[in-house]
């Protein structure tokens, strides 16, 4: 096992480090806004931003100049939750979080600070979804927005005018300039929605002909998520109730994260749902419809005030922190949105396991024994005890399990250790190893990313490392480390494991 330590090499230092800085006076700040303001060399500015839990939004300081190297830090009360300082260093040294998961409804501080004795001006946005603003169509002007099936449009004075009469009617409106998008953020303000004998209006997204995705809300509080293919409506998300969601709302705000073949449905930015097709994604445009009750003299009358696209900045961010959630399905989902995977499926949910050995050495215990994964992601929390209070001991995930003398082994120990090594016989290879200072005491929450391009190994939520390794079927289990012998018990708690559907 002392060849463990000897063969790593070490990686980088584990935690984002920002220098400590004089904070200026909290200025409130609109959900979705963009505000300018400087700071000085040591200093800092906060502002205040009141969010809804679920919200997905992205955070960007820019500098206006190259006098500034901003700083990006997210806070809850006094404790910080996510910081950036180059997300895409060395093309900019501006700062970002994007597509982040609003743990909580509440008020957050967001605080732009300079980093070292830079010091300067910036832009500081927040957008819905994605960092990067690919569309904002304020209906100011007629634009080619036109009308379809039974539909009188108008758009013009900052909105977007729809109105549909007769029984069970629907009308749409679209535009056939619009560019197509595929991975989006589509957000659309409902300013005003009237009619008789109930009503529902839509927005339709990667609309190719007459094949569209639909979110509809109707006059009853209720939505739904349907793929229309012409005459053909295929259900995804049947109509359906929502506590975010007041019957006979006439304004709100609906929004879709689109990924690949998962839709995130949002309404007055609360999730309220997600979908996954079966269909291979495409990229398509935008359009809104509107569809009458069953009465005689059924009518309705629907305004949309802005419709607001978001994409992923180029170059891709890659995320530095993680938030950590015991549930499996919302982590996974947090891993997806931070663009670190593709879609994922839960393959494995344990609530409860552990591991004993007194012997010097890895042991291992494989888990899902008739099962092997590729491409994954598996994250639990773990905790330990040793038969001596500074005992050198330590525990781990196992991946890639061929024998017991051929897997990877992912692990944290006492004295602030941790790594990620693959063992052939009795050498493991060098892989990530690193020492956290000072060493906090467990428990702590492990997550490892195995794909394609090699495994992301992340530690509390922070990014310790990364392994280049060839992706190859294998079983998984925990695991026991003893760098001397002592009896060691690991305990394991929340265990899951996401298999990727597909890696492009």
């Amino acid at each position: 096992m002392r060849l463990l330590l000897t063969l790593l090499g070490v990686l980088g230092v584990l935690a984002i480090q920002f220098p400590a800085h004089t904070h200026a006076q909290s200025t409130l700040l609109a959900l979705y806004d963009t505000v300018t303001g400087s700071v000085a060399a040591g200093g800092s500015e906060d502002w205040t931003l009141s969010a809804p839990a679920g919200a997905v939004l992205s955070i960007f300081v820019r500098a206006q100049d190259d006098a500034l190297d901003p700083t990006l830090a997210l806070l809850e009360g006094t404790t910080v939750l996510l910081a950036n300082d180059d997300y895409a260093y060395p093309d900019t040294r501006d700062a970002g979080l994007q597509a982040i998961t609003m743990p909580r409804t509440g008020t957050y501080t967001i605080r732009v600070g300079a980093f070292g004795s830079s010091a300067g001006a910036y832009i500081l946005s927040v957008m819905p979804g994605y960092g990067q603003e690919a569309l904002r169509d304020t209906f100011d002007s007629g634009g080619a927005w036109a009308a379809g099936d039974a539909a009188e449009v108008a758009a013009g004075d900052g909105a977007l005018h729809i109105s549909v009469g007769g029984i069970e009617q629907t009308g749409s409106a679209s535009s056939a300039s619009m560019s197509t998008f595929e991975q989006f953020y589509a957000q659309a303000d409902i300013l005003d929605v009237r009619g008789r004998g109930g009503w529902v209006v839509a927005m339709r997204v990667r609309e190719v002909g007459s094949q569209s995705y639909v979110f509809e809300v109707n006059h009853l509080g209720q939505t739904r998520f349907v793929r229309r293919s012409g005459d053909q409506t295929t259900v995804l998300r049947d109509w359906s109730t929502h506590t975010a969601i007041r019957p006979g709302e006439t304004e709100f705000t609906v929004g879709i994260l689109a990924q690949r073949q998962d839709f995130d449905l949002f309404y007055n930015s609360v999730l309220i749902g997600s979908v996954r097709d079966t269909e291979p994604a495409r990229a398509g445009r935008f359009s809104f419809a509107a569809r009458t009750g069953s009465a005689l003299n059924a009518e309705v009358e629907a305004q949309v005030d802005t419709l607001l696209v978001t994409t992923p900045v180029s170059p891709a961010i890659f995320p530095e922190q993680l938030w950590v959630v015991n549930d499996a399905a919302a982590m996974s989902q947090e891993l997806e949105r931070r663009g670190l995977t593709p879609p994922g499926e839960i393959a494995l949910n344990i609530s409860e396991s552990f591991i004993e050995s007194a012997r010097a050495g890895v042991s291992a215990l494989r888990l899902a024994s008739s099962e092997t994964f590729t491409t994954f992601a598996i994250g639990a929390s773990v905790s330990w005890q040793a038969g001596f209070l500074e005992a050198p001991v330590g525990c781990g995930l196992v991946t890639q399990y061929q024998n017991d003398d051929t897997y990877t082994v992912s692990y944290m120990a006492q004295g602030g250790f941790y790594g990620v090594s693959a063992r052939a016989a009795e050498v493991f290879t060098a892989g990530i190893y690193g020492v956290l200072a000072p060493p906090p005491p467990p428990p702590h929450h492990l997550l490892l990313v195995v794909q394609e391009s090699g495994i992301h190994y992340y530690i509390d939520g922070r990014y310790a490392g990364t392994q280049a390794a060839e992706a190859i079927a294998g079983g998984i289990g925990v695991a026991v480390i003893n760098y001397e012998p002592a009896n060691t018990n690991c305990q394991y708690t929340n265990l899951w494991l996401a298999e990727f559907t597909n890696e492009s």
